[in-house]
């Protein structure tokens, strides 16, 4: 059983206290939520909806929806947010996989366009605003029958990997597919709170600090959605509040109809015997409920080893962590956020860990996505952009592009930029990077490129003994005391 100093405790107890009481730590109305409200939530989270039955709530759920699917990648919230305890990560077994089409070598917009269009034959969910779509785990075919789905995906990663869709005047075009491992919850009302009027400033100063002093070539820049606002949510930060990013989710892995966000459409084109009914299968009341669960997760902590030579071991390893320059991209304090490590912000991390499912680009100009300059319209959505797990963004537009009018974009390198990941509860929080290719956290390390270049290579250049105080450092922060696996 682990042993938590006392400090740490009369911290976590005050500090959880001032997290539903205080509305400059919530930030937001549904931080503030009842008791009964959060319990809705955190049932809502654990419901598993491929068995309807297994809901035994007083209230019911949505307005007559047709629940799981037609396609989906899990059953329920808690299938995949478990590591570490409720709201945890995800194991690789739930990663999302992410089908782009690759128009890396299409510079000619009408040759984009086209592209596009042969894509959208291959899945609808490709379209000329839309280059980066989910391919799900699962889907429902006629009287539900699975197997129809199995054998398209199956034939489609197969084209993929051989390169196989040109045919007569069809010009060649290629896919990729990319993975994201699903992000932990814990913590998030915090995090909700940082963009508020009074802390929303404080990324800006962080980013001008970094190109400022320049120091290693760190030179982070505020993430952008689609829309234009500021992300802060997802692993490219393309979500900009945490209700988005929850009934994104909903709608996305597990196929659900929700308020703003539509469930995707079954990939070969054809209604199932009975999930094609478009009535709601969460309420907006069920969905802030949802929410306000996630938002009242509790944060991560730091535990300090009781044993003095542990806890020495423990103060150098933080030492190094800040001297070698890991701090200036994972800040330790953010706002109220104490103990975070992160800046909230996009770094180009190098090409090993680039993938086709890009960041929004920063624009000064008209908003472009895939080269075709879009309007936002009224009405129900029928574009979705995605970009991992929880990270589906749903938008209406309409095409404009005979009035295409050229962006004006930062140099950047959109496929490399990555959303600095709070370091808070990592020691509970493995796999690690956006598609959990490290096994560890020495992996993780060794994986950055970039604007981690130099910090990458001083943890090279390290001695046994500090790169063993550094990792133990990381060991001591932790998933939240009451998620604790003993």
């Amino acid at each position: 059983m682990r042993r938590l100093h006392p400090a740490v405790v009369i911290f976590v107890l005050v500090f959880s206290t001032l997290a539903t009481a205080d509305p400059l730590i919530a930030g937001k109305p549904f931080a503030r939520a009842s008791a009964s409200t959060i319990d809705l939530g955190r049932r809502i989270f654990e419901h598993n909806w491929a068995r309807p039955e297994s809901w035994t709530g007083p209230e019911k759920l949505g307005k007559g929806g047709d629940g799981l699917g037609p396609m989906f990648n899990e059953v329920s919230c808690a299938a995949c947010h478990k590591l570490g305890g409720v709201g945890g990560a995800g194991p690789n077994e739930q990663n999302v996989e992410l089908l782009s089409l690759d128009l890396t070598g299409t510079p000619l917009i009408s040759a984009r366009q086209r592209a596009l269009d042969i894509a959208n034959q291959i899945h609808p969910a490709f379209n000329r605003s839309n280059a980066s779509i989910v391919l799900h785990q699962f889907g429902f075919g006629p009287d539900d029958d699975e197997q129809e789905y199995q054998a398209y995906r199956f034939d489609l990663k197969s084209r993929i990997r051989q390169e196989n869709f040109a045919s007569g005047d069809t010009p060649q075009i290629s896919f990729e597919l990319a993975q994201r491992n699903t992000p932990p919850l814990w913590g998030m009302g915090l995090i909700e709170a940082l963009h508020t009027p009074q802390f929303r400033n404080e990324r800006e100063r962080i980013a001008s600090e970094q190109k400022k002093n320049n120091r290693r070539g760190v030179s982070g820049r505020v993430p952008e959605t689609n829309g234009g606002d500021e992300g802060w949510y997802g692993w490219r930060g393309q979500v900009s509040d945490l209700k988005d990013f929850v009934t994104s989710a909903c709608a996305m892995e597990l196929g659900l109809e929700v308020p703003t966000h539509l469930q995707p459409a079954y990939a070969l084109g054809k209604s199932s015997r009975r999930r094609h009914s478009t009535a709601l299968d969460l309420s907006n009341h069920q969905v802030m409920a949802l929410t306000a669960f996630v938002a009242n997760l509790p944060r991560p902590i730091h535990i300090i080893p009781e044993n003095p030579n542990e806890r020495r071991i423990v103060e150098e390893g933080e030492s190094v962590f800040h001297g070698i320059g890991c701090a200036e991209c994972h800040v330790k304090t953010h706002g109220i956020a104490e103990e975070i490590y992160s800046d909230f912000l996009l770094h180009d991390m190098g090409p090993r860990l680039a993938d086709e499912s890009r960041a929004v680009p920063h624009h000064d100009g008209p908003r472009v996505i895939s080269d075709v300059t879009l309007t936002r319209v009224s009405g129900r959505s029928s574009h979705s952009s995605y970009s991992g797990s929880g990270e589906a963004s749903t938008q209406t537009f309409r095409d404009v592009s005979h009035f295409l009018v050229p962006a004006l974009t930062a140099p950047t390198n959109t496929d490399q930029e990555w959303r600095t990941p709070p370091l808070w509860g990592v020691a509970d929080s493995a796999p690690y990077l956006h598609d959990g290719r490290a096994a560890t956290l020495h992996d993780a390390i060794e994986l950055h490129e970039g604007e981690a270049s130099a910090s990458a290579e001083e943890y090279r250049r390290l001695s046994d003994e500090q790169r063993s105080s550094l990792l133990s450092f990381l060991d001591t922060l932790r998933a939240p005391v009451t998620n604790n696996v003993e």
